[in-house]
């Protein structure tokens, strides 16, 4: 079905923040995948639409109108600190620990395995992820895409996206 070999298994990634500007947080996920075959898939399950690619990654992006993704976990794993992203010529490094999944969408298992990376302050649900996901192979997940809304001491309204990983 996919065009293009999977590196270790893994067709693709999604995101919640920019790629290039990591605390830019999206409202909406971005799958990047350089596999036709896969973003067809994705993009025709959960109504993705293409937009122009960033300098941070290559392949296709598309922005998913959902926010709700039900997957399986292949793996989770902490890493501390974080790829550096070319900036310009100038490295760029998170301090904080990691979350790396690699899981399958349920509704297209076939396609390949998708990587999920996201720094664990951010990530709700990343502890119970990487206690529970060894023994836990065939149990559904979801992973969303949390909206919060906040009002700062001014009245002003602030609202921004942040990932959340649970039991289905």
């Amino acid at each position: 079905m996919t065009g293009v070999p999977a590196r270790d298994g893994v067709i693709g990634s999604l995101w919640s923040s920019e790629p290039d500007a990591p605390s830019v947080q999206l409202l909406e996920w971005l799958f990047v995948t350089e596999d036709h075959g896969a973003a067809e898939v994705v993009a025709g399950l959960y109504d993705g639409r293409q937009r122009a690619p960033r300098r941070a990654v290559s392949g296709q992006e598309l922005l998913l109108a959902t926010r709700v993704l039900r997957i399986r976990l292949e793996s989770t794993s902490s890493v501390t600190g974080c790829p550096a992203l070319e900036r310009e010529g100038e490295a760029i490094r998170a301090s904080k620990p990691l979350l790396k999944v690699i899981f399958r969408f349920v509704e297209a298992p076939d396609i390949g395995g998708v990587q999920f990376t996201c720094a664990f302050g951010r990530f709700e649900g990343a502890q119970e992820a990487v206690s529970t996901a060894a023994s836990m192979e065939s149990v559904q997940w979801e992973l969303r895409l949390q909206r919060k809304i906040l009002t700062t001491r001014t009245g002003m309204a602030v609202s921004y996206s942040r990932p959340l990983l649970a039991i289905a």
